[in-house]
């Protein structure tokens, strides 16, 4: 071989080695792309996921009934007054009762005030069976031990408290297990973002503090509370921007109440409060919906 052919031989060579590396790069560039766009995108949450959430509203919804009942506040003894009033007028217009008849309608009311008990230990129990069925997917998802253990453990205790029928207590676990819902949701792909879950659950315990008279306890979440909401803003996407513009006046009007220390008027502002945000929570479902 000439001196020459030599040298383009090896310049052959240093061009090839050059040249593969690049290509190898772009090709190993390309493929590891390809599986952090898939491992980004989050599983479909499992149906029962839905049915977790259900439940546990209808225990807080059951519990923050009879928490009112026991008030000495007419705001809070509204329902309850009406209540008994439609009593009163059935009584008046069927007339004079037999004592065995009357006998008859204690042991109904009776039975209807154990039924209203058993209507959350109906749901906690459900709560489980999807819980069951719901783990082994948050374990896919990437959730953490921790996490699991944590929605575990604010489970069990709630099912306790419903089992002794502590009402204020019952409140308090059910509230706490309702921000260990926000973990799960975080690991799925779900048309409600985690934020208005977190959000809604520091608005309760906020809530749930104040009706105890605990005013700095409420009062500390209200940074965690702005926090929350100025993500969902960024998230939520909403179309109806009214209902976020009234949302959020909803938020700060609830947050001056807790600085006021009047339960009344924090009740009220509560209400509203939690209206918008089922409203917003049911168009952001039906956006999902659509699209899919």
């Amino acid at each position: 071989m000439t001196r020459l052919g030599f040298k383009m031989t090896i310049a052959i060579l240093l061009a090839v080695v050059l040249i593969l590396p690049g290509c190898s790069n772009k090709k190993e560039d390309s493929q590891a792309r390809k599986p952090q766009t898939a491992s980004s995108q989050k599983p479909k949450a499992p149906s029962e996921m839905k049915s977790i959430i259900t439940d546990l509203e209808k225990i807080i919804a059951g519990l923050e009934k009879k928490v009112k009942m026991s008030s000495k506040s007419i705001l809070q003894q509204d329902s309850q007054i009406s209540t008994e009033k439609e009593e009163q007028q059935s009584k008046n217009s069927k007339g004079q009762q037999g004592q065995g008849e009357q006998s008859q309608e204690g042991q109904a009311n009776q039975n209807k005030s154990s039924l209203v008990w058993q209507e959350e230990v109906s749901s906690v129990k459900k709560i489980h069976q999807n819980w069951n069925a719901v783990e082994p997917e948050t374990v896919k998802a990437g959730m953490s031990v921790s996490e699991r253990n944590s929605f575990e453990l604010a489970l069990e205790k709630l099912t306790l408290e419903i089992g002794q029928q502590n009402t204020e207590n019952s409140l308090g676990a059910a509230i706490e297990l309702y921000g260990e819902y926000a973990n799960l949701v975080k690991v799925f792909d779900m048309p409600v973002p985690a934020e208005l879950y977190q959000l809604k659950y520091e608005l309760m315990a906020a809530s749930a503090a104040a009706g105890k008279k605990e005013w700095q306890v409420a009062q500390e979440r209200i940074p965690r509370i702005n926090e929350y909401w100025d993500h969902l803003k960024v998230k939520a996407k909403a179309k109806d921007e009214k209902l976020m513009t009234r949302t959020e006046f909803s938020i700060k009007d609830m947050i001056n109440a807790f600085q006021s220390k009047e339960i009344d008027l924090l009740l009220v502002k509560a209400e509203i409060v939690m209206t918008n945000l089922q409203k917003l929570e049911k168009e952001l479902s039906l956006q999902k919906s659509t699209q899919s």
